[in-house]
């Protein structure tokens, strides 16, 4: 970017000095002030096509790893519905029709910015990634819930060694969603650390491991009806379609 604007400025002051030279009486060498300007142009115009197909590429390859990850995750959710527990089913149907979505979304778009025709959106590929990170941290939660159904049938047959287990990869589940969402940071870190406390203790008590399972749910039903992911990415897309 900084190419261009060295150019343009080059071209404003081949023009300055053009008017400021015909001016003063001066035509001799203005054929070669026009070629010199002319080159000028060229290489701007270069080096703008040059920047717009890097672009491209880089936007291009954005939605192609976006695309891998959602399969990546609608594998993970076939996992979790063969493990046929019935407290996932309704989070993994719900979740299977956002990645959908996300899915179709995302194709649609890379083959707009494949097309030679089509509009660059950066801030389009830029929100769809937000948007799929907030899935991804939404199937961490899953997870968690399905450790913390676990680790309930294993304090019920008092197997407290496979329970602390269970809990701790409910635990590691709910960092990975801390650190995925931008949207609900603060109530997955109050379940972490509901999570993280009852780890500490040096014997699990079924009623606090139930109110931490309540909590996980809760969570999990509030990001289920959140409406600021794939929407909001097709409005900014729209925006930018319009505004160009």
């Amino acid at each position: 970017m900084m190419e261009i604007f060295a150019l343009v400025i080059s071209i404003l002051a081949l023009i300055v000095g053009s008017v400021a030279y015909l001016r003063s009486g001066g035509r001799d060498d203005i054929r070669t002030v026009e070629k010199a300007l002319k080159r000028t142009i060229e290489e701007l115009t270069a080096l703008v096509q040059e920047t717009n197909e890097q672009m491209r590429a880089r936007v291009t390859a954005g939605y192609e790893r976006i695309l891998r990850g959602i399969s990546a995750m609608q594998a993970q959710l076939e996992e979790l519905k063969n493990e046929a527990m019935a407290e996932l089913r309704s989070d993994i149907a719900a979740l299977e029709q956002v990645l959908e979505k996300l899915s179709e979304q995302a194709r649609r778009e890379l083959e707009e910015v494949k097309s030679t025709a089509g509009q660059i959106r950066v801030e389009a590929e830029e929100e769809m990634r937000r948007a799929v990170e907030e899935a991804k941290a939404r199937l961490e939660v899953i997870d968690a819930k399905k450790e913390l159904a676990l680790a309930r049938l294993a304090l019920a047959g008092d197997d407290l060694i496979h329970a602390n287990s269970h809990l701790a990869s409910a635990l590691s589940s709910l960092k990975n969603a801390r650190s995925l969402s931008g949207r609900f940071t603060e109530s997955i870190m109050a379940v972490h650390h509901q999570a993280q406390s009852l780890l500490k203790e040096t014997r699990m008590h079924s009623e606090i491991l139930e109110a931490l399972i309540e909590r996980n749910n809760r969570l999990l039903a509030e990001m289920s009806s959140d409406t600021g992911g794939a929407p909001a990415v097709k409005e900014k897309a729209a925006r930018a379609s319009t505004s160009r």
